[in-house]
């Protein structure tokens, strides 16, 4: 089986999940890193994104879904993010493996503020409650939703958003 294939076995529970919340998908990508490929299929809903991110190969696995919304406050642009992260977290093999999921990944959790953490995911039902956490925060936040039609829409505000980024830290 080729790596879109065998990604597609790991992501369809995931995606199927995301469908019965209004999520429709847009486009997968597949490209090779070493050890493996890096999968990553995209899914919108209204003026939501949806990127569910793994990998085949060395690590084997979904690694993460994230939900991005960008939001127009008038005289700014920004964007809410809620991510989600699988339980078991997919791992290299051998020493290096385990010690990145048993100690380096928890305390980096840790060590985040408790809103920023990734939201736990130990099955693809759990992707609907990043999906429900994920739209009470865009309805409790004031500003309009901006509707991206285009994949290509999207990528042009994210450069424009690191674009930004970039030039505050100066």
């Amino acid at each position: 089986m080729d790596a879109a294939g065998q990604w597609d076995a790991i992501v369809s529970p995931w995606r199927a999940v995301a469908g019965r919340h209004g999520f429709r998908f847009v486009k997968r990508t597949v490209e090779r890193i070493a050890g493996g490929h890096r999968c990553v299929d995209t899914l919108a809903s209204g003026a939501s994104w949806l990127d569910l991110a793994g990998e085949v190969g060395a690590v084997h696995g979904f690694r993460s879904a994230t939900l991005k919304t960008w939001i127009d406050a008038g005289d700014a642009r920004f964007s809410l993010e809620t991510i989600g992260e699988p339980l078991p977290r997919p791992r290299l093999p051998g020493a290096a493996g385990w010690f990145a999921a048993a100690l380096v990944a928890p305390l980096m959790h840790k060590l985040a503020p408790p809103d920023a953490r990734p939201l736990p995911l130990r099955a693809p039902e759990d992707l609907g409650k990043a999906i429900a956490k994920h739209m009470g925060e865009l309805l409790a936040i004031a500003g309009r939703p901006v509707v991206l039609a285009t994949l290509e829409e999207r990528f042009a505000q994210e450069r424009i958003q690191a674009a930004s980024r970039g030039s505050s830290k100066r």
